[in-house]
């Protein structure tokens, strides 16, 4: 059992129906006081940038856990990177999206409890946590370790 699952830019790339597998997959890894992180593309954030922004516009560069850098547009938060799918990295492209209200629908029916969903603006992200059960829950005691942490370094 694990005490977090952490997911970033993941989720995006499951077909409909295996979100709601592998939500559940990490519910069930996880120890009882354990919770998730999760990140994706804010397709509510990425819509409204799509009234005042060009489609294939690069707004910034990706990177990847291997270095590699690419350009990042809209298209490629809606559909997947299209360098790396053109590169035949197929896994790359995007199967289905997610809104707050969704993602948080997905995750409540999986079983956590306690989801809490941040939308990153700038990076048209969501950035979600959730624990299996809010009762004893190790989060808040992890977030607080890490706070102290950093004020002690500074």
């Amino acid at each position: 059992s694990a005490d977090i699952v952490y997911s970033k830019h993941n989720i995006e790339h499951l077909d409909f129906h295996q979100v709601g597998l592998a939500l559940g997959e990490f519910y069930r890894v996880l120890k009882p006081t354990g919770f998730l992180i999760c990140r994706c593309p804010d397709l509510a954030r990425i819509a409204e940038r799509l009234a005042t922004v060009d489609l294939e516009k690069t707004l910034g560069v990706a990177s990847m856990d291997d270095g590699t850098r690419f350009e990042v547009a809209l298209i490629d938060m809606i559909f997947g990177a299209r360098s790396e799918i053109a590169d035949g990295n197929d896994f790359m492209r995007h199967r289905t999206g997610f809104t707050s209200e969704t993602l948080t629908r997905h995750l409540k029916h999986a079983g956590f409890e306690g989801v809490s969903i941040h939308r990153e603006s700038r990076l048209m992200e969501l950035r979600c946590t959730a624990r299996k059960v809010e009762q004893g829950n190790m989060f808040r005691r992890v977030v607080r370790e890490i706070v102290t942490a950093d004020r002690s370094r500074a």
